[in-house]
């Protein structure tokens, strides 16, 4: 299992993961594989929107928010977004 953390690639023990895990203090996030339309109210046009995931893999707790790009602003702010919502950071951030 590898982690990313501020751009470096560190190893970490599968059984360290659990034990954070158990202690709230890592959150999961990707973006979704696939996409999903949404449409214009006024033109009816539609357009694919882009879905992050964070789940606190403890408490199964889950938030998912929908951008219309994956650009690293989008992927900042649904962090923040995420962490707002879960109210508090993780010690943890585990990303694919």
């Amino acid at each position: 299992m590898t982690i990313h953390i501020g751009g470096s690639i560190i190893v970490v023990d599968y059984r360290e993961i659990l034990r954070l895990n158990s202690l709230k203090y890592a959150m999961q996030v990707d973006w979704a594989d696939t996409t999903i339309p949404y449409y214009d109210r006024v033109t009816g046009e539609a357009a694919d929107s882009y879905l992050f995931a964070a789940v606190l893999p403890c408490s199964c707790y889950a938030y998912v928010e929908a951008c219309d790009d994956i650009k690293i602003t989008n992927w900042l702010l649904c962090h923040v977004h995420a962490y707002q919502y879960f109210g508090g950071v993780t010690r943890l951030l585990c990303s694919r």
